[in-house]
């Protein structure tokens, strides 16, 4: 009697947690399409195109090849050590079949918010075929393999050799500031570079749709939190005790607080209140989310407002400079909000690491040593293999679509006669 009811319990705890599992994957699948709705609300509202029909294009094709890409391709790369993918996608092994869902969901979320991010600087401005090289050389290769570097429980950041415990002090990133939001960000920076500028430099810009922005960045913010949601699966991926409610309560205070710096930076420098004032704000809650994104389970509060208030210096500072001073043209603040704010967040959290007892200087900066390699051996690859993708698309003519080409060939043109006419 006792035994029949103790597997009784055993099949209800099994279906409990099935279930639980099923309702976390739902809620992931959804805030994910709410970002990534957002995204292309803030890339209709910010982006200078001749025909909006092109952005929402771009999106649908980049969404749509990126997701063959990643399941087809990406789960299989970066993660070779589960054998038995390839068994469960032509439906050959049912053992399989729960783990390899699992995977290749968390890889897939991963990918399709890195790439949303990098879509914020080319959307309406690549050529079809180069949006579709980009998408299965960072989609199916080189994310679902970083992703497979940081968060698996065969990758090699996982534990830092660098002290002697190394037992849970690798690489930190709970959130995916590093591992997403940096990745996307520096992909997004190298396209801009080679883009080069849409418009003239004289020019003053494009003007921003404040309320389309508001509510894109406002889904954004939303879809965000599906990174917060830990993975149920301990089979391929790395588990942390994530404190929900202290991690919104981080979000929270580090949203406000970079919001709030960022405004008051605007108007303590004596900036004109226009439409840019309410775009800064909003952007400054996007990038007061991403500040906090690599340890928002592990930082105490008092240091999640402190990330917001230094990261609104930096994000504000970060933008006039952009904006300024470089031939970077990035309508949308990528490089603040996910690329700058990101590498800021990952590089303060080995400092709050709660693997030892006690704080400890020493291994404080061995992790953050650890750290930084782990940053430099991201970061690094992705700038080489994507400049040298968007070279090679450029050689080949396949890199701006018609509307971009033109536009480039134009402002070269105004470029050189602007030269020639100081010259004489």
């Amino acid at each position: 009697m006792d035994e029949s009811c103790e597997k009784g319990k055993l099949r209800e705890s099994d279906e409990s947690s099935a279930n639980l599992a099923s309702l976390s994957v739902i809620i992931r699948i959804v805030l994910i399409i709410l970002l990534r709705g957002g995204f292309l609300l803030v890339q209709v509202g910010n982006i200078a195109v001749s025909n909006v029909n092109l952005i929402i294009l771009h999106n649908i094709v980049e969404i749509s090849w990126v997701t063959i890409c990643c399941i087809i391709i990406g789960s299989t790369v970066g993660f070779t050590g589960g054998g038995g993918y390839w068994r469960w996608i032509v439906g050959d092994d049912d053992d399989y079949d729960k783990t390899a869902r699992e995977r290749v969901l968390a890889v897939w979320q991963s990918v399709i918010v890195a790439s949303g991010i990098f879509t914020n600087c080319i959307a309406g401005r690549m050529h079809t075929v180069g949006t579709l090289a980009i998408g299965i050389i960072f989609g199916g290769l080189l994310q679902p393999l970083i992703i497979h570097w940081g968060w698996s429980i065969n990758g090699w950041m996982i534990n830092n050799p660098l002290r002697e415990a190394n037992n849970s002090s690798g690489f930190i990133d709970t959130g995916g500031g590093a591992l997403i939001h940096a990745t996307g960000g520096v992909v997004g920076l190298v396209a801009c570079l080679i883009l080069g500028r849409k418009v003239d430099a004289t020019t003053s810009g494009v003007d921003a749709n404040v309320a389309s922005t508001f509510v894109g960045y406002f889904f954004i913010l939303i879809g965000l939190q599906s990174l917060t949601i830990s993975n149920l699966s301990e089979v391929y991926f790395t588990t942390r005790d994530v404190e929900i409610d202290l991690t919104i309560i981080n979000n929270l205070l580090s949203i406000s607080m970079c919001a709030m710096v960022t405004v008051g930076l605007h108007f303590f420098l004596r900036q004109p209140f226009n439409q840019m004032t309410v775009m800064r704000c909003i952007q400054g809650m996007i990038a007061g989310a991403v500040v906090v994104s690599a340890g928002g389970s592990i930082y105490p509060p008092y240091v999640a407002l402190t990330l917001g208030a230094i990261n609104g210096i930096l994000f504000y500072f970060t933008i006039k400079f952009i904006a300024q001073c470089s031939f970077v043209e990035d309508y949308c603040n990528t490089i603040a909000i996910h690329l700058v704010s990101g590498l800021f967040g990952a590089l303060v959290v080995p400092f709050f690491n709660k693997a030892d007892d006690e704080f400890n200087i020493l291994n404080s900066l061995l992790d953050f040593s650890w750290q930084i390699i782990c940053l430099l051996s991201i970061i690094g690859p992705i700038i080489l293999i994507m400049t040298a993708v968007f070279m090679s698309l450029g050689c080949c003519g396949l890199l701006r679509n018609r509307s971009e080409h033109l536009s480039h060939l134009r402002v070269a043109a105004a470029l050189m006669a602007t030269q020639n006419s100081h010259s004489r």
